[in-house]
């Protein structure tokens, strides 16, 4: 026996600025909870990034900790495809982290998912609610 179940996943091929691709990663893009744990993880981040730095061991638990924050926010391993081969604070050409890179490269697309799935939520509750809109249907004697 088996039971299926649709949970919104998607697949998402991930490029670097080249266009090479890195790997692809599997989440709900419009799973509501990742706006709640995006801005908790933030939070997290901006607290680890500015702590000072006494060594080396501090820069590679750093990265091991953001690395942690960025799954958490997905719900799935996607650290190791966002930051393969680079530490996820490895500086970018414009100054900013890999991290940020890719929090401001994933924050519109989850953006636009999450509206998507609210447009197409409230569409398929309208579709159900419209027979009984004006109507006495479906209610009970003493309701009518």
């Amino acid at each position: 026996m088996e039971l299926n179940i649709d949970r919104g996943l998607k697949s998402y091929d991930v490029k670097d600025a080249d266009g090479t691709l890195i790997g692809t990663i599997r989440f709900n893009p419009s799973d509501i909870g990742l706006a709640g744990r995006m801005e908790e993880a933030r939070a997290k981040i901006a607290e680890i990034t500015a702590a000072p730095v006494t060594g080396p061991e501090d820069l590679v638990e750093w990265d091991r900790q953001v690395r942690h924050w960025f799954d958490y926010i997905f719900g799935t391993p996607v650290s190791d495809v966002f930051f393969a081969g680079v530490s996820s604070l490895a500086f970018c050409e414009d100054g900013s982290l890999v991290a940020e890179a890719v929090l401001d490269a994933v924050t519109p697309m989850l953006t636009q998912a999450v509206e998507a799935a609210a447009k197409a939520s409230a569409a398929r509750i309208a579709r159900h609610a419209d027979a009984y809109q004006g109507s006495t249907a479906g209610l009970a004697p003493e309701q009518q």
